[in-house]
């Protein structure tokens, strides 16, 4: 018992015959190689473990990398869009509105008429001036990201 509590495996009593000795030492050295191919084998599946999930992180990395650009370029496919579409209604309006101003006698018309008239300057003067930064802040922005409007 003192052997096996000092990490002992295995004894053989006296008297002993030489083919149990023959046995035992060979059983213990297939369970040293057993345990040895084991520990190999546990070494090789920890390294296969640290590659993979190296490459998780570098698949990961690259994957938001990706989302990012798309995110961007979703962001600037809706900045060009945008800009288009709410430019092309606002120059028909400049447009209109410059007509209507060389049709009319602007001194023949009343008060509340002229201060309509200003009311829809001012408007789309606002209006045009939003859409510029709009189109300034779009542009820095692609720029500063690597992108062309």
């Amino acid at each position: 018992m003192r052997g096996f509590k000092l990490g002992a495996v295995d004894y053989i009593t006296k008297p002993f015959e030489d083919a149990e000795v023959v046995a035992r030492v060979r059983t213990h050295v297939r369970l040293k190689r057993s345990l040895d191919l084991l520990r190999e084998y546990n070494s090789r599946l920890t390294r296969t473990l640290d590659e993979m999930q190296t490459s998780f992180i570098e698949l990961k990395e690259s994957q938001d990398a990706i989302v990012a650009r798309e995110k961007q370029e979703a962001v600037k496919t809706l900045s060009m869009t945008a800009s288009h579409e709410m430019n092309q209604p606002v120059t028909v309006i400049q447009g209109y509105l410059d007509l209507l101003k060389q049709s009319m006698d602007i001194d023949s018309l009343t008060i509340s008429q002229q201060k309509y008239l200003d009311r829809i300057e001012k408007g789309l003067t606002k209006l045009i001036d939003t859409l510029e930064k709009f189109r300034q802040s779009s542009h820095l922005y692609f720029q500063d990201n690597e992108l062309t409007p």
